[in-house]
């Protein structure tokens, strides 16, 4: 046999296949109507004979429901649990326990440190919980962007952010900040 033999291509008629007989539809039904039928004849009985008079079709109707509840439930497969999710939250430290997934981490800084929201009467709240924070962000874009770090060339620093995030810096906020002022304030953030 040549290569070109096994190479060639030619359309031929395709072979009837022989059609298999798919299984009947209901098939898996015939067992849960049995149980019922005779589950609801049994407890009919029982209880004509305790003096409650319930129809057999409730009782059927009910064993039924339940039986395919139950056999549906049977066939949901379930995924395992993620071994994250598996494992505490917290693994201990040196420093005590810290979360060991870093998205989690943020999450849940973020969360507790947005708290503030909530205590929106407090004037003091933004200047102890946000404040810090984005002062933490600005460093970081400083350093990451500019190769600057505040505390060994503040004046380096203060050229690059400009007056209104330096004093938001290095001062305590002792009035309410508006929605107006903080999206002004991240705006500037993003210029770094």
């Amino acid at each position: 046999m040549s290569l070109d033999d096994l190479l060639r291509y030619e359309e031929d008629e395709p072979t009837p296949h022989r059609a298999a007989t798919p299984p009947p539809r209901y098939r898996w039904l015939i067992r849960p109507v049995v149980i019922s039928l005779i589950g609801a004849v049994a407890g009919g009985l029982l209880l004509r004979v305790l003096g409650a008079g319930v129809p057999y079709t409730l009782i059927f109707a009910i064993l039924l429901a339940a039986q395919l509840l139950y056999r549906w439930l049977r066939s949901v497969d379930p995924q395992p649990i993620p071994r994250g999710l598996r494992l505490p939250v917290f693994a201990s430290g040196e420093d005590g326990p810290r979360p060991t997934d870093g998205l989690q981490l943020a999450v849940t800084r973020w969360d507790t440190r947005l708290s503030w929201v909530r205590l929106q009467n407090d004037p003091h709240q933004f200047a102890r919980t946000i404040q810090p924070r984005l002062i933490q962000l600005i460093d970081e874009r400083l350093r990451l962007r500019h190769g600057i770090v505040r505390s060994v060339d503040p004046l380096r620093a203060r050229a690059v952010l400009g007056d209104p995030l330096w004093t938001f810096m290095t001062t305590p906020v002792r009035v309410h900040v508006t929605p107006a002022d903080l999206t002004a304030l991240i705006r500037q953030m993003e210029g770094i």
